[in-house]
């Protein structure tokens, strides 16, 4: 193979490397999993904080019921007092039947409370359920996304050391000065080699003489674009 394909051929094999390198820097960088991860944390946060209301609300339920109790218990001794007799002082009773109000107003209150009490935990079971079910669904799909991205970089690497292989290769079979004047155009200009479209550089866009192009007919011969200095190939 002569020279200038040698060196097309190594041109689009760097080229090749650097779009592989590029898709693996931008899957690597990618914040699809990065941003899954932050909304799984921040469901966790939401969740156990839904969870602790949740046990502090169990609590005073607890209580709650337990003041219900000691109310009605209040509330039967006063009754029992009230119409078995003991009592018959008028103030005394007086004062029996306006504690017994007191105390009907005060667990009729509990008894709302619990209520409401009751309400809310079942909204918050309600909610840690839907919560629990999205948690478990994101976490399995970004499992998924990360099994992926790790199938496509492992790809990406695979093509990456293939094309690095091949430049290697080509790179032995081109002789030594070319070989460095290449690297460097294409150190300086991205691309070492470019191809010539009629009388066009592929490089810069620019019109080349006619006698550039009758030269390039010959493949043994390196000839450079006068305009940007890059090798012609066509």
């Amino acid at each position: 193979m002569e020279q200038l394909d040698l060196l097309w051929n190594l041109e689009i094999h760097h080229n090749s490397l650097e779009a592989y390198k590029k898709k693996l820097s931008n899957l690597q960088n990618s914040s699809s999993i990065m941003d899954t991860e932050k909304e799984i944390m921040d469901i966790d946060k939401r969740s156990d904080k839904i969870k602790l209301n949740q046990g502090e609300g169990k609590k005073r339920l607890i209580e709650s019921n337990r003041m219900l109790k000691e109310y009605n218990y209040k509330i039967e001794e006063v009754e029992k007092n009230l119409y078995d007799g003991s009592t018959s002082n008028p103030k005394q009773l007086e004062y029996l039947s306006e504690e017994k109000d007191k105390l009907k107003e005060i667990i009729n209150e509990t008894e709302i409370g619990i209520l409401e009490f009751m309400d809310d935990m079942e909204s918050l079971d309600e909610e840690i359920i839907e919560l629990d079910k999205r948690l478990k669904s994101m976490k399995d799909n970004n499992l998924q996304l990360k099994r992926e991205y790790e199938i496509l970089a492992d790809d990406l690497k695979n093509n990456i050391q293939i094309e690095v292989v091949e430049i290697k290769s080509i790179e032995e079979k081109v002789d030594g000065v070319i070989l460095n004047q290449y690297k460097a155009i294409r150190n300086n200009r991205g691309t070492g080699i470019v191809q010539v479209k009629g009388l066009v550089c592929g490089g810069c866009n620019m019109m080349i003489p006619t006698f550039l192009a009758d030269k390039l007919n010959n493949n043994n011969e390196i000839i450079y674009c006068e305009s940007c200095g890059r090798i012609l190939y066509k």
